[in-house]
């Protein structure tokens, strides 16, 4: 399935998106800044490197397309998930990953 979204995901700000790709190179920036002056652990630093090529994925979609192109959709025990690309993977895998650390390292 071929999808476009000029929104976040599942299409939020999508009537904004000149201030949303302000906003994710601002971010892009930033989780380049903490990589190279704050990170401190090796997982963390893989972590926010998929985060940020994901993120990349999704700008340079938008600067070649004028858009995000979706292409991956399933249903699962009859439901029928969104639309979503591999970029938007591997932010949320990445994100999930840096919760659940934190979760766990806090627990102990």
């Amino acid at each position: 399935m071929h999808m476009t979204n000029k929104g976040a995901a599942w299409g939020v700000f999508s009537s904004f998106p000149e201030l949303l790709i302000i906003f994710r190179i601002i971010l892009i920036g930033a989780l380049f800044y903490w990589l190279l002056f704050y990170s401190t652990t090796r997982k963390y630093q893989i972590a926010v490197l998929i985060i940020l090529t994901g993120a990349i994925g999704n700008v340079v979609d938008f600067f070649l397309y004028g858009h995000v192109i979706d292409m991956i959709h399933f249903t699962f025990w009859g439901y029928d998930y969104p639309v979503f690309n591999l970029a938007d993977s591997m932010i949320f895998l990445s994100t999930l990953f840096i919760i659940g650390s934190g979760l766990i390292s806090d627990g102990r």
